[in-house]
């Protein structure tokens, strides 16, 4: 499929491709690879396969992400990449960041959950993480990650590494919680984000 574009007479086969892109048709593997080369052709065929995929769900645009991938370019997009920036907020094992959820077994997780993550961290934000604010009823706020609520009461983890418990009777208001990590559809190239979603479901 990648040498595709340096022959003659390809385009047939390239639409032909895309149709089936188009339709759910093509295997998830070699997904990237016709989108790249029809698009190395500027075929029309390949903007409308992924207008149409964009209209079957949220996540249907980057079903090119769940196989095909490289577990260890994966790694190396994990730790090394600059843009994306992993270690930042992440850890796997011992080594990384608190500021996120740790990776040690997200592969538990399954692959569609860990693109979903990946392309739209706000759909669901892990328990403790998201960034909210609260408005008290003396008009004081709070500001910072949920870890638990009841029917009287919320924890709330704050910047400074200190908890504190604030009872339901005395918020005002309070912002949905927002998770602070950006969508890695718009940092990392397709081909990354393929092999990051390779390697993060092998961690268990």
């Amino acid at each position: 499929i990648r040498l595709l574009p340096l022959l003659p007479d390809t385009k047939p086969d390239l639409d032909s491709l895309a149709a089936n892109l188009s339709a759910a048709r093509l295997e998830p593997g070699i997904q990237l690879e016709v989108i790249e080369s029809a698009s190395a052709l500027q075929l029309d065929s390949i903007h409308e396969a992924q207008a149409n995929l964009a209209k079957q769900g949220p996540l249907a645009k980057w079903t090119y992400a769940l196989a095909g991938g490289n577990t260890d370019a994966g790694k190396k997009v994990f730790n090394e990449n600059l843009s994306a920036n992993c270690t930042a907020c992440h850890r796997i094992g011992v080594e990384g960041s608190n500021v996120g959820p740790p990776l040690t077994q997200v592969g538990k997780q399954g692959a569609e959950h860990i693109l979903e993550s990946l392309v739209a961290p706000q759909a669901k934000i892990a328990t403790g993480f998201g960034t909210m604010t609260l408005t008290k009823t003396d008009g004081s706020m709070l500001a910072g990650s949920l870890i638990e609520e009841d029917d009287k009461q919320l924890l709330l983890f704050q910047a400074d590494g200190s908890e504190v418990q604030v009872p339901l009777s005395v918020i005002a208001s309070r912002t949905p919680s927002i998770s602070t990590m950006p969508p890695m559809g718009d940092i990392l190239k397709p081909a990354e984000l393929r092999d990051l979603v390779a390697f993060l479901p092998s961690l268990r």
